[in-house]
């Protein structure tokens, strides 16, 4: 799986007394906020390649603040949260990681099939039955993230995890998105090994642009490639990959807490 990362972009909380609807909706506002201000204050780069490279992925680069303000409708209406989990709970956190495995084997088929033969992909059962399977994991996701969190948040007060300017508690609020992450273009000079740039591009970019995207920036005479993410905390929520395991989940979804409590 691809790593967990973090983007530099740190936001302070407040206090985290209970995962409510309203505390989640205003965390994201503030997140948004900080944000916007942080475009505001930076400045555009004169430089001629950075210009170039800006121009070669304009159309498919992540817009953070964007995604912020479509999330933000989500976390107004989202639960409150649960108080405690249940056996139903854990059978539905099971069911769903169950799901997400037989869609990783249709994928991993239809990759096969396509290797192949080309242009090949699923048969008409296959993507019937790949279409139901994903209809019934979405219909599990948002309760699915409201346990995992719940239970990221009982094991962080029973280890006495808190932020000392806040007093004990979930901060800042465990709250992520089991989603495809953006993907990341890292860009190096050739002459030596450093990474000088990173721009985060669109989720679901196919195969074929990600070619046409390396090659058009290769081309400017530096090193860049395309990288999936795991897991992106610099957002609220934070995000974790949808095609991975329940370890995976956990373990993701802790480090982006982490990444923004530090």
């Amino acid at each position: 799986m691809p790593p967990c990362i973090s983007e530099n972009v740190t936001v302070y909380w407040v206090m985290l007394f209970k995962n409510s609807r309203k505390f989640k909706f205003i965390t994201a506002l503030i997140v948004l906020a900080v944000l916007i201000a942080a475009l505001g204050m930076s400045c555009t780069s004169r430089d001629d390649i950075n210009h170039q490279v800006n121009t070669i992925v304009k159309g498919y680069v992540f817009s953070i603040a964007g995604w912020e303000v479509k999330t933000l409708w989500n976390e107004a209406k989202s639960p409150d949260g649960i108080t405690a989990v249940t056996a139903e709970d854990i059978a539905t956190v099971e069911q769903y990681f169950e799901l997400t495995a037989q869609l990783n084997a249709l994928k991993a088929k239809r990759n096969a099939n396509q290797a192949v033969n080309g242009s090949g992909g699923l048969s008409p059962q296959d993507a019937e039955n790949e279409a139901a399977l994903q209809a019934q994991r979405d219909a599990l996701k948002g309760r699915v993230e409201a346990v995992i969190e719940r239970q990221i948040r009982d094991t962080l007060k029973e280890n006495g995890i808190y932020n000392p300017f806040f007093g004990k508690g979930s901060f800042p609020p465990v709250d992520f998105t089991i989603s495809t992450p953006p993907n990341l273009l890292i860009i190096s000079p050739r002459e030596k090994i450093e990474r000088t740039r990173d721009i985060m591009l669109l989720p679901d970019l196919t195969d074929e642009e990600i070619e046409s995207l390396e090659r058009q920036t290769s081309a400017l005479g530096i090193s860049t490639i395309i990288e999936p993410l795991g897991g992106l905390g610099a957002t609220f929520p934070t995000f974790v990959q949808n095609d991975a395991g329940l370890q995976f989940t956990i373990n993701c979804a802790v480090e982006e807490w982490l990444h923004q409590y530090l």
